[in-house]
């Protein structure tokens, strides 16, 4: 019991002791990071699109075509990796309607619609 007690003061020690100020660094952007920013191009997210729908290495693309209108979606590529590719396809009010999950090492292609699960499952391109 006794020490209960004294835990009990103790963290109300603590707590009471505690500053209310919050620790907030300021950090200050150097010259060298604003000027190489600056000279980077900034792509936009219609560019990035433009660039995979051009992509004519894309071998998921005829099929992703053939089960799902792109012209209505906006492709978002989350991983691009030597192993698999990843796209989103979000409606034009932002919501993500479809996932496409390539597996490059084995050709397998997988559409999903995420209301109603898988819409096309196949190998392509091996």
């Amino acid at each position: 019991m006794q020490k209960v007690i004294i835990l009990m003061i103790g963290t109300l020690l603590l707590a009471a002791c505690g500053s209310n100020e919050k620790n907030v660094v300021h950090k200050e952007k150097s010259p060298i990071v604003e000027t190489v920013a600056a000279e980077m191009p900034k792509s936009t997210e219609s560019e990035k699109n433009e660039s995979i729908i051009e992509n004519s290495e894309m071998l998921e693309f005829a099929s992703l075509e053939a089960n799902v209108s792109l012209s209505d979606y906006q492709l978002n590529v989350v991983e691009d990796n030597p192993h698999k590719r990843i796209i989103l396809l979000k409606n034009k009010q932002g919501q993500e309607r479809y996932k496409s999950i390539f597996i490059k090492d084995t050709g397998e292609l997988k559409i999903i619609e995420f209301n109603k699960g898988p819409i096309f499952v196949d190998m392509i391109g091996k």
